[in-house]
């Protein structure tokens, strides 16, 4: 799958090697609802590496091409949208505060 890294993705301090490795390697995911009709957006959650806290990346996903325009340390408030069992796992591993 063709990855595509929109410079909004890039605000909150994230590099393209977190982003790439979140969505190819992704700890937890699922669909979205769209704002925008006709897209099909995931959000990944992952992480680089083991010793650093998750992400979460919301990319649009289409044929062969994912394109990333969102990405940020994972947030509390995100992880209060999913079941349960994974926020339990998930949460002991939050980072204490964003990136700038």
């Amino acid at each position: 799958m063709r990855i595509v890294i929109l410079g909004s993705a890039r605000q909150h301090g994230i590099t393209d090697e977190e982003i790439r490795s979140a969505i190819e390697y992704p700890m937890w995911t699922a669909r979205v609802t769209p704002r925008i009709s006709g897209t099909v957006p995931r959000l990944f959650i992952g992480r680089l590496v083991d010793a650093e806290p998750p992400i979460e990346v919301l990319a649009a996903t289409s044929s062969g091409e994912c394109v990333a325009f969102h990405a940020m340390m994972l947030r509390q408030s995100t992880l209060a949208e999913l079941d349960e069992q994974t926020a339990l796992v998930l949460l002991p591993q939050l980072a204490a505060r964003q990136r700038k």
